[in-house]
C-alpha cells in the first residue's frame, strides 16, 4: 500500500512540472491535497484488483453459461422435419430401398402423412430410440420407411377384407359396394394404427438389445480388467472386446473404436456409448471408467468391482426368478392338468338321467378355449419375468 501511494505522489509531480496543455482532472489536485484520499483511492484500486484475480470460478462459469444459453435454447427446440432432402444409401438393405424408391414415386402424400406421425410426443425421442437400436437411419428415413410398411400392411388386409367377406357382409344401403367399402376402412384404420404403433418399434428393439448387453457384460467386463491389469494397454483392450462375439456388446465397442480413430478422445468415445445405450449396468461401468481416466484411478480393480457388482444383480434376479417360478408353476399344473380333468368329470356325471340333463357342448368348448388362452397368458407371463 505505501508503494502505490508514492506512485501516484510521483504521477502527480511529473504532470505538474510537465504542465499538459489539457487540464487534469479535479481529483489529481484533490488528491494532491489530501494525502489521505490519495491512500483511499490506492486502497480502493488495489482491493479492485485482488478481486479480479481471485473470482470465484462459480462467477466465471455463471458468465460463460449466460453467454452461451442463447444458441443453447435454440437447440433445445425440437428439430423440424425436412423431407426434402431424405436420400437412402445404396447400402442399406433391399426393404429400405424398396421404401425409398416407393417414396420417390409418390414423395408428397408419404411425406405428408410422415411429418403428421413425426408431430407425435412419441416422435420426439426417435432419434435417442434409433441411436440406442442400433438402426441406421434418420428420423425422417424411419418415419417414411414406417408410411410406406404401414400402406403395405394396410392395402394387404383391405384387399384380404373384400376377398373373404365382400360376399358375405352386406349393407342394404351400399347394395354391393359393401364389400369395397367395408374394406377400405379397415384398410385405413390398420393403416392409421400400425403407422402409430411403428413409433414403438425403436424403443422395444433398444430395449431388446439392452437387455442382451446385460446378459455377457460380466463377462467382457472381467475379460477387460483382466487385461488391463496384464499390461495391455486400454486400446487394445476394447479391441480384443469388440472381436471377442459378444453381440451387440462387442458392436458397441467397435463404434467406439471407430469414433477414436475418426479423432475422438477414449473419455468422448465411451460417453458417447454411455450416451446411447439403455443398458443401465454398462452405464455405470462406462462412467467408473471415465472417471478413473481422469483421476488416474487403478482401472482393473474398478472394473473387476463394477462386474462383481452386475453378476451379483444377476444371481439376485435369477433367485427371484426361481421363486416367483414355483407358484406360476403350480398355477400351470392346475389349469393344464386338474382343470380339464374336472370339466370332464362333471360334464359326464351330469348325463346322468338323476341330475335332470347335461351340460351343454358349447359351453364345454368355450371352457376348453379359455383355460387354453390362460395358458398362453402364463407362458407370456413367465418369458416377461424371465431374467435377462
Amino acid at each position: 500500500m505505501p508503494i502505490e501511494v508514492e506512485k501516484l505522489k510521483k504521477l502527480v509531480e511529473e504532470k505538474k512540472k510537465k504542465r499538459p496543455t489539457i487540464e487534469a482532472p479535479a481529483k489529481v489536485g484533490e488528491l494532491e491535497e489530501k494525502p489521505e484520499e490519495i491512500e483511499r483511492v490506492a486502497v480502493e484500486r488495489i482491493v479492485e484488483r485482488l478481486r479480479r484475480k481471485e473470482a470465484p470460478e462459480e462467477v466465471e462459469v455463471e458468465a460463460r453459461l449466460a453467454a452461451i444459453r442463447p444458441s443453447v435454447g435454440e437447440a433445445a427446440v425440437k428439430r423440424k422435419l425436412d423431407f426434402s432432402k431424405v436420400r437412402f444409401d445404396v447400402r442399406a438393405s433391399r426393404a429400405v430401398l424398396l421404401a425409398g424408391s416407393i417414396y420417390n414415386t409418390f414423395s408428397r402424400p408419404i411425406g405428408a402423412f410422415a411429418s403428421w406421425l413425426g408431430n407425435f410426443p412419441l416422435a420426439g425421442t426417435l432419434q435417442s430410440d434409433l441411436e440406442s437400436a442400433a438402426i441406421k437411419l434418420t428420423v425422417e428415413q424411419f418415419l417414411i420407411v414406417s408410411v410406406v410398411a404401414s400402406a403395405g400392411l394396410g392395402a394387404m388386409i383391405a384387399l384380404l377384407t373384400w376377398l373373404l367377406a365382400g360376399d358375405v357382409i352386406i349393407i342394404p344401403a351400399l347394395g354391393i359396394w359393401s364389400g369395397v367399402v367395408i374394406a377400405l376402412l379397415l384398410g385405413a384404420v390398420v393403416f392409421v394404427l400400425s403407422g402409430v404403433g411403428m413409433l414403438f418399434w425403436p424403443s422395444m428393439q433398444a430395449t431388446t438389445r439392452a437387455n442382451r448387453i446385460n446378459k455377457v457384460l460380466p463377462f467382457a467386463l472381467r475379460q477387460l480388467s483382466t487385461q488391463v491389469r496384464a499390461g495391455t494397454g486400454l486400446h487394445k483392450s476394447i479391441r480384443s472386446i469388440a472381436h471377442a462375439g459378444y453381440g451387440p456388446l462387442s458392436e458397441e465397442f467397435q463404434r467406439v473404436l471407430d469414433e477414436m480413430e475418426r479423432g475422438a478422445s477414449t473419455e468422448e468415445a465411451l460417453q458417447n456409448m454411455s450416451r446411447r445405450t439403455r443398458s443401465t449396468g454398462l452405464k455405470k461401468a462406462l462412467s467408473q471408467m471415465v472417471r478413473a481416466m481422469a483421476t488416474g484411478g487403478n482401472l482393473s480393480d474398478i472394473i473387476s468391482s463394477i462386474a462383481d457388482d452386475i453378476s451379483f444383480e444377476l444371481t439376485m434376479r435369477v433367485r427371484d426368478f426361481t421363486e416367483k417360478l414355483n407358484l406360476v408353476g403350480v398355477v400351470y399344473i392346475m389349469v393344464s392338468v386338474v382343470a380339464p380333468v374336472v370339466v370332464a368329470i362333471l360334464s359326464a356325471v351330469t348325463q346322468i338321467p338323476v341330475f335332470g340333463g347335461g351340460i351343454n357342448f358349447s359351453v364345454v368348448a368355450i371352457t376348453y378355449i379359455a383355460m387354453l388362452m390362460f395358458l398362453v397368458l402364463i407362458l407370456v407371463f413367465t418369458k416377461r419375468i424371465e431374467p435377462e
